[in-house]
């Protein structure tokens, strides 16, 4: 697991403990404890939140490095990728003809 990973789980089990510190805050009347409960709930949610946002947006530029160099191959290689993605088709052909 990633460091970011690692981080966002961490930051997971903090927002879970801070969940159940507010369900045991409203079982009695403590609003001070409630109030600051709230408040860290708050910072953890946001804190996940721009984790999830670091991790999307990791994600996108990974895949996008991915489809620039594939696009890449295929331009320096047409006919090779023509003849892969006919192979394909061919495969799939005979696995699906075979199912029926």
């Amino acid at each position: 697991m990633n460091e970011l990973n690692e981080k966002l789980v961490a930051d997971l089990k903090t927002l879970s403990g801070d969940v159940q510190q507010i369900l045991q805050a409203t079982a009695g009347d403590a609003r001070a404890e409630l109030t600051a409960a709230r408040d860290r709930l708050r910072q953890s949610a946001d804190k996940i939140s721009g984790r999830i946002a670091e991790i999307e947006e990791r994600a996108v530029a990974r895949t996008k490095e991915a489809v620039a160099s594939g696009d890449r191959v295929v331009r320096d290689h047409p006919w090779e990728a023509v003849g892969i993605a006919g192979a394909i088709g061919i495969l799939l052909g005979l696995a699906l003809r075979r199912r029926d």
